[in-house]
């Protein structure tokens, strides 16, 4: 707006032909630019500040680059005979640099486009690829002084200056799809890009191979060739911080996906009450167990407990006063386990136990012994102190007749209920 307001003060105020290079040519530079910093505003929203500066040094060095080739090929042929002055150059050379860099820019987010973003990149893409062919058409008519106000290089700036304005609207108008895809959020956190990551090595590839041979001489193609190799060290450099991240992101998601892991195992295999293992995991165990005993000659034995009368627990004092119960008889049992030997609760006020190398008679001996101190431990509940006891099975694995975890479970579990049968508060072995 500023140029355009510079411009039609000079030909509609005082008019005159409007210089060039001049003010409004100064405003007009300005706008690419702007637009270029917007899409890496855009760019550093949604990725990492690594991969933001990785984006801007992208479009500085396709900018240098294409700057070398068209200073060298283009502008100096053209201007090297004519008397002319190096704003002249410089301004003939900055409108399709900038506006290349901004074309580069649009099309290496277009790589990383999702299908929301669809509608906002086609009418952008177009206006940057209408105002850079605007601003060659000007410049061509300048170099040839058959430029004058009112140009179709005048209708065509307006119509590109519309296509983004269309850009800016479609991207705020909501949609079914204006949100962010999968595709899009594991690009952000991945930094995948365009292939057009390529095209400031292919350029600078050129560069070098023109300083090499026969443009040697040449200080326009070694300076941007060394300029170049520079942006491209600092751009190396910011790509090895930004990996050294990522590596550190997958370290730690690892470490937490471990620890979930873990979590999960845990939460397989323990009760969720009593924090012993479960039924499941006993299971597991003792058929593990089975195997190796057949493998080693080894021989375990396995104890089942049962509370007695524990309904009558949670008729009297309530289910929350069985759970204490159950709690404190699983940190019982716990502490009297050696470190081989493994408990756990079997479902509702049922515990059992696994004796690893434990013969029947030896068995028998732990059993008392945890009976006996369940009947002398007194649970508090409440105000209330209580005491319980408890009826226990146990039984030795048979070589010949416990070819799975069932048979013996099952065997240990009669045991129980002979001790049920027997009165209670007994010990039976079977």
């Amino acid at each position: 707006m500023t140029g355009e307001a510079v411009w039609d003060y000079h030909e509609i105020i005082l008019n005159i032909e409007t210089p060039y290079p001049g003010w409004p040519d100064l405003f007009y530079l300005i706008c690419p630019v702007l637009f270029i910093i917007g899409l890496i505003y855009r760019n550093h929203m949604e990725k990492s500040k690594y991969i933001s500066i990785r984006f801007a040094l992208d479009i500085v060095l396709v900018m240098v680059m294409v700057s070398t080739l068209v200073i060298e090929f283009l502008i100096s042929p053209i201007f090297r005979e004519a008397d002319v002055s190096m704003p002249y150059v410089f301004v003939s050379v900055a409108y399709p640099i900038s506006d290349l860099g901004l074309i580069f820019g649009a099309l290496y987010l277009w790589g990383d486009r999702t299908r929301a973003e669809l509608r906002v990149f086609y009418p952008m893409i177009a206006g940057m690829g209408l105002f850079l062919f605007t601003d060659i058409y000007y410049l061509y008519l300048n170099s040839k002084d058959s430029y004058v106000s009112g140009n179709i290089a005048d209708l065509l700036w307006v119509l590109s200056l519309m296509l983004f304005g269309l850009s800016s609207i479609l991207r705020g108008l909501p949609g079914k799809e204006n949100h962010k895809s999968k595709e899009s959020e594991y690009r952000g956190r991945t930094g995948e890009k365009s292939n057009l990551l390529y095209l400031p090595y292919i350029l600078i590839s050129i560069i070098i191979f023109l300083m090499v041979n026969s443009h040697a001489e040449s200080y326009v193609v070694i300076g941007g060739c060394v300029m170049g190799i520079f942006l491209l060290m600092i751009r190396q450099n910011f790509t090895l911080l930004d990996n050294r991240k990522l590596m550190e992101s997958m370290k730690m998601l690892n470490e937490e996906l471990i620890k979930a892991n873990l979590i999960t195992e845990m939460d397989a295999n323990t009760d969720f009450l009593t924090g012993l293992y479960n039924r499941r995991c006993i299971e597991g165990v003792t058929q593990k167990l089975i195997e190796q005993a057949e493998l080693e000659n080894l021989t375990f034995s396995i104890f089942m407990i049962d509370i007695d009368w524990f309904k009558k627990i949670n008729d009297a004092y309530g289910h929350e006063a069985g759970d204490v119960v159950l709690v404190k008889l699983a940190e019982i049992l716990k502490q009297n386990m050696r470190p081989k030997e493994i408990v756990g609760r079997f479902g509702g006020e049922e515990f059992i136990g696994i004796l690893p190398q434990t013969s029947l008679l030896e068995a028998e001996s732990v059993a008392e012994r945890l009976r006996n101190e369940i009947e002398d431990y007194q649970f508090q509940i409440g105000e209330v102190k209580l005491q319980i006891t408890v009826s226990i099975g146990i039984t030795e694995y048979k070589i010949e007749g416990d070819e799975d975890k069932s048979s013996i479970i099952k065997r240990a579990d009669l045991a129980l209920y002979g001790a049920k049968n027997r009165g209670r508060n007994c010990t039976v072995a079977l």
